[in-house]
């Protein structure tokens, strides 16, 4: 019986940690965090799975000026290494996150935003060719 009871203890403990480390990557600042460290690492494809419909569109257009950026910085000496989240604000179904770049000559005093959608319980980048090029 104690033996039982030894195991029981254990096997909840273990149950309560494994719920407790996982962290919810369905928040605007995961996807965001993601999305540009797989743009960063020239991951496209990948990205694209972030995104809703007209920004998968997008990124079909831009991708090979995506890879001829990230050749010219990395010819330069820039290392991007991630992103610091500086705020978000969700209203509803739609959110906008702040961040910076972080890394060797990544433009880290830049500050730029992404803005996300909710679609079917699940947040998507979604950005509009209007958007594409505006300056924070």
């Amino acid at each position: 019986m104690k033996k039982f009871k030894s195991l029981f203890v254990l096997c909840f403990v273990s149950l309560a940690l494994l719920f407790t480390s996982c962290k919810n990557e369905n928040t605007p600042e995961a996807v965001t965090e993601k999305f540009v460290t797989l743009i960063q690492q020239g991951k496209v494809t990948q990205a694209k799975e972030l995104c809703d419909g007209k920004t998968k569109s997008i990124l079909n257009m831009v991708e090979g000026m995506i890879e001829e950026g990230l050749q010219k910085a990395k010819s330069e000496g820039k290392k991007f290494e991630g992103i610091t989240i500086l705020s978000s604000e969700i209203d509803g179904d739609t959110a906008v996150v702040k961040y910076r770049n972080n890394g060797k000559g990544a433009d880290s005093e830049k500050e730029s935003s992404l803005n996300l959608k909710k679609i079917d319980d699940v947040w998507k980048v979604s950005i509009n060719k209007e958007g594409a090029n505006k300056e924070n």
